[in-house]
C-alpha cells in the first residue's frame, strides 16, 4: 500500500492487526490544543479525543467541557482574529488574505490543518493542497494524525475511497506512536467500509471495531459503531446480527438528550444519518 501525506502507510505489524486500543492517560496533554471550531464539524467526525472511563456520562461533566475538550466539541465560538483560517468559502480573495496571514503566523501547520478542515467537504481539492503544504513542512507535527483523518474527508468528497482509507490507516498508526491525541479515525474507517459496501475491506473493519469497542462514548458514537457492524453483517448474510446491531444503533439514535444538564444535545445523532437509519429499520423489520 502506498504512502499518505508523504510518508509511507504504515501496513505492517501493529497497524494490521489493528492493534490501536490504547485509551488517553493524561487529560491534560491535550489541553489548550486548537481544534475544529463548530460542535457541527465535530458531529460529523472531524475530532473525537478518547477518554478511559466506560460509561461517559458519569465523568464528562462542566468541568471537562469547560476546560480541554471544550474547543473540540462545542468550538471557538470567538470571532475576528480567528476567522482567518476557518473559512468555508475559497475565493481569489479568501485565497490571499489567507497565504497573507499565514506567512506572518508563527505556527503555521495548525493553520494549515484548521483551514484544510473546513474546506474537506465543500472544496476537497483544495484542501488537499493545503494539506499538501501541511505535511510538507509539519511532518512531526502533534497534529498529524488528525491531519490524516481531514485528507480522508477530503478524498471521500471526491469519491476516492481507497485513497481515504489509506489516510484513515495513516491517521491510525500516527495514534499508536502517540495515543495521547486521538481522533475518530477508528469509527469513520469502518462505518465508510460499511456504508459503502466496501466488501474487501469487511474484516479490517469488524476486527478494527473488535480492538476499539471500549472508546465510543456519545450516543453518535455508539450509532456509528453499531451501525458499521449491522451494515456488514446485513451483506454477509448474518442476519441474527444484524438485527441485534441495527436494533443497538436505532437505540443510540432515539436518544434525544446527552445527559449533561449544561449540554443536553452532545454527541446526538443528527438528521446527517436519516438514511442510515432508514436502512436500519428495513433490517431490523426483515432479519427476523
Amino acid at each position: 500500500m502506498s504512502g499518505v501525506g508523504g510518508k509511507p502507510a504504515v501496513i505492517g505489524s501493529k497497524v494490521c492487526s489493528w492493534g490501536l486500543s490504547r485509551r488517553v492517560a493524561d487529560l491534560h496533554a491535550t489541553a489548550n490544543l486548537s481544534q475544529e471550531p463548530t460542535y457541527k464539524d465535530w458531529n460529523s467526525s472531524d475530532v473525537s479525543i478518547g477518554y478511559p472511563a466506560k460509561n461517559w456520562s458519569d465523568v464528562v461533566d462542566q468541568t471537562i467541557l469547560d476546560g480541554w475538550n471544550r474547543s473540540i466539541i462545542f468550538g471557538d465560538q470567538s470571532v475576528g482574529r480567528h476567522d482567518w483560517y476557518r473559512r468555508t468559502t475559497w475565493t481569489a480573495k479568501d485565497e490571499t488574505e489567507f497565504f497573507a496571514k499565514l506567512k506572518r503566523a508563527r505556527d503555521k501547520c495548525q493553520y494549515l490543518r484548521i483551514q484544510a478542515s473546513y474546506l474537506a467537504n465543500s472544496h476537497p481539492a483544495t484542501a488537499l493542497a493545503l494539506l499538501d503544504q501541511y505535511f510538507t513542512i509539519c511532518s512531526d507535527h502533534f497534529d498529524l494524525a488528525q491531519a490524516y483523518v481531514g485528507k480522508a474527508k477530503a478524498l471521500l468528497a471526491m469519491g476516492q475511497f481507497e485513497d481515504a482509507i489509506e489516510a484513515y490507516l495513516a491517521a491510525l498508526a500516527r495514534e499508536e506512536e502517540f495515543p495521547h491525541l486521538q481522533t475518530t479515525a477508528y469509527l469513520d474507517l469502518p462505518y465508510i467500509i460499511a456504508i459503502e459496501k466496501l466488501d474487501h475491506h469487511y474484516k479490517e473493519a469488524t476486527e478494527l471495531l473488535a480492538n476499539f469497542r471500549d472508546r465510543p462514548m456519545f450516543h453518535v458514537d455508539h450509532f456509528k459503531f453499531h451501525s458499521a457492524l449491522a451494515l456488514i453483517a446485513d451483506d454477509t448474510g448474518n442476519d441474527a446480527d444484524a438485527r441485534m446491531h441495527a436494533e443497538d444503533a436505532l437505540e443510540a439514535a432515539k436518544t434525544d438528550h446527552s445527559g449533561l444538564t449544561h449540554h443536553p444535545k452532545v454527541g446526538l445523532v443528527g438528521d446527517e444519518f436519516t438514511e442510515t437509519k432508514e436502512k436500519l429499520v428495513h433490517i431490523r423489520s426483515t432479519k427476523m
